[in-house]
C-alpha cells in the first residue's frame, strides 16, 4: 500500500507492511491527515521508545509481545490486545521480544 493512497481500496496485511531491522524501531506512517495519524511500528528485541501522547492514542499489538510502562506500572500486551492512552501521558514501549504495533492518534 502506498502512503496516503485511497484512490483504490486494496487490502493489505499489517504484519507484512513493515520489516524488523536489527537494533532499530522501524516506523511507517500509513495515514497523516490533519490530527489523524495512523502509524505502524516494528521493534527489535531490546529497543525502548519513550513517548508523550499529544492527543488520545489507540494502540493495538499486531505481533509479538510488548511492554508498555505508564507511571511506573507495566502492562503486557499480546497480539490482539489494545490500550487507549490519554492526552499528555508519558509512557514507554519496551521490546522484551520483537513486536509490531499499530498506533492511531484519535485527536
Amino acid at each position: 500500500m502506498k502512503e496516503n493512497e485511497f484512490g483504490h481500496l486494496v487490502p493489505f496485511n499489517l504484519k507484512k507492511e513493515i520489516p524488523y531491522t536489527t537494533n532499530t524501531v522501524v516506523q511507517r506512517t500509513i495515514v497523516d491527515k490533519a490530527s489523524r495519524i495512523v502509524q505502524l511500528m516494528a521493534f527489535d528485541y531490546g529497543k525502548v521508545l519513550a513517548i508523550t501522547s499529544d492527543g488520545t492514542q489507540f494502540h493495538v499489538l499486531i505481533e509479538g509481545k510488548a511492554e508498555m510502562v505508564i507511571d511506573e506500572v507495566s502492562t503486557y500486551l499480546q497480539p490482539g490486545d489494545s490500550i487507549i492512552v490519554p492526552p499528555g501521558t508519558n509512557y514507554t514501549l519496551e521490546a522484551n521480544e520483537k513486536f509490531k504495533i499499530l498506533t492511531i492518534n484519535l485527536e
